[in-house]
């Protein structure tokens, strides 16, 4: 991991012959940079049984790199307190679970129950069921009950996404969202600004009518935004919707710097969004040919 990710050279001998020819499996879990491209291919070809698994912030770029997109937890689907009242299934909820092991190390008398379940669900939904700001929101809960922390999510949770009691942990999740949101070109800007102005849920159609783009490029604009983190793929029946992660949208109306980027191929760094462009409310429109 060092040789792959360090900014001096270093040895990849003992590695290379360690590995050799049997079959190895690397896992870099969190890489906070993208590893060196040239020594990334030179160990996959001195070692040709060897397989990297690479979890960070964005694709390493190599040749023959596999792109799987990281699903946040599981979390309710429906808004309301009917939709997310029944105890017995939130535990079966991912994103559920992390929470409750979180809150019973600051709060362990804690039940989920049919008093505690709506504010639990509505919870875990705000924080899009990523487990750092479950784990940061938990935390809160050494002053605040369920439904006050509720409450603070609804009106700024941005303002929670610190932890309490540990500033370094609630730092990383701060910087994690806002690196993400600063990779993106100055188009891909313009473009979470119209569909955060709505509820943050869009299709591809959408994109076309905003942007007055082809297909193909307004594919590849939201594939942009979604190897970054910054929208997830809302399933649904029907055509493909996307969704703009909540706390996304609190980090970017508190105000992320803008540094010029480079356009995806295919797709104009600038995009003619005017005044006329419309606000996406996450109603369904047809497709436009």
């Amino acid at each position: 991991m060092e040789h792959l990710l360090a900014t001096g050279d270093t040895d990849p001998a003992p590695f290379l012959e360690l590995v050799g020819g049997h079959p190895t499996v690397l896992v870099i879990d969190g890489a906070p940079d993208r590893p060196h491209a040239d020594r990334l291919t030179r160990l996959l070809r001195e070692c040709p049984h060897l397989r990297l698994l690479i979890t960070s912030d964005h694709p390493s770029d190599v040749p023959g790199e596999r792109v799987f997109l990281l699903a946040p937890l599981s979390t309710p689907d429906d808004a309301g307190e009917n939709a997310s009242a029944a105890a017995e299934e939130l535990t079966g909820m991912t994103a559920v679970q992390l929470f409750l092991s979180q809150v019973r190390r600051v709060q362990p008398e804690f039940v989920l129950d049919g008093r505690t379940a709506g504010a639990v669900a509505d919870i875990c939904r705000r924080l899009d069921g990523l487990p750092l700001a479950l784990r940061a929101a938990a935390d809160w809960l050494v002053v605040y009950d369920v439904e006050t922390l509720r409450e603070c999510l609804a009106s700024d949770p941005g303002a929670l996404l610190d932890h309490l009691t540990d500033a370094r942990e609630g730092a990383r999740l701060r910087a994690c969202l806002e690196r993400g949101l600063r990779g993106l070109g100055p188009g891909r800007h313009d473009l979470l600004d119209a569909v955060c102005a709505g509820d943050g849920e869009f299709g591809l159609e959408d994109v076309m009518a905003l942007t007055g783009r082809t297909l193909p490029e307004c594919g590849r604009l939201v594939r942009d935004l979604l190897l970054r983190g910054v929208v997830r793929p809302s399933h649904r029946p029907g055509r493909s919707r996307f969704q703009v992660l909540q706390l996304v949208r609190a980090v970017w109306r508190d105000g992320v710097a803008r540094p010029a980027a480079t356009a995806a191929a295919g797709v104009p760094e600038e995009l003619p969004l005017g005044a006329a462009a419309p606000v996406f409310d996450g109603l369904p429109r047809s497709s436009a040919h």
